[in-house]
């Protein structure tokens, strides 16, 4: 709502000036926000033995460091017969357009949980009303585009925007020509 508001200063703000005719304003996100489904928690002690495992929070995901990587796989294979809202990887497994295999902070082992579910050491912690981090293949992890203003059709709902398209456009509206090793178009 705060930004909602800002933004509205801006747009009257701009309104006033003797060029707003050519100004064009556009907005972007990195990522959504969704809340997290409450009743999609999983609690990973209450469902394998994890003495010597160092857990790491990954956002909704949680990174196991076993240091070990035969009981990395027995764990993996253990936690997925239990898991029911959510699936362990070795770090080589994890899906590639997650893009956590060469993340720091992922370990030997990853458990991520299905749609807004959330991974967590205990119950209790109450969810924040808003989270990302997770699948970014969900139509609520995908980010914001809106653009108003010259060389822009009004009215126009896009499919998807990918954020590499973002700085040719910009070089586009103005006039410039974009550096030729951008993938973007």
């Amino acid at each position: 709502e705060q930004a909602d508001r800002l933004l509205g200063q801006l747009m009257d703000g701009l309104d006033t000036l003797p060029h707003a005719d050519r100004v064009a304003v556009v907005v972007v996100s990195d990522h959504g926000m969704a809340s997290p489904d409450v009743d999609r928690l999983t609690v990973l002690p209450d469902l394998a033995d994890l003495r010597g495992v160092r857990l790491v929070s990954a956002g909704p995901a949680m990174a196991l460091h076993v240091g070990d990587q035969a009981r990395s796989r027995r764990l993996r294979d253990e936690l997925n017969t239990v898991l029911t809202d959510a699936r362990a990887y070795l770090r080589e497994e994890v899906p590639e357009h997650l893009h956590h295999r060469a993340h720091r902070r992922i370990g030997d082992l990853v458990v991520i949980p299905e749609d807004t579910g959330m991974v967590r050491l205990r119950r209790g912690d109450p969810p924040s009303a808003g989270e990302h981090g997770w699948d970014p293949t969900l139509p609520s992890m995908h980010g914001v585009f809106v653009a108003a203003g010259p060389g822009i059709r009004p009215g126009v709902a896009l499919s998807t925007v990918h954020s590499i398209d973002i700085y040719p456009l910009l070089a586009h509206l103005l006039d410039l020509t974009p550096h030729p090793e951008v993938a973007g178009n």
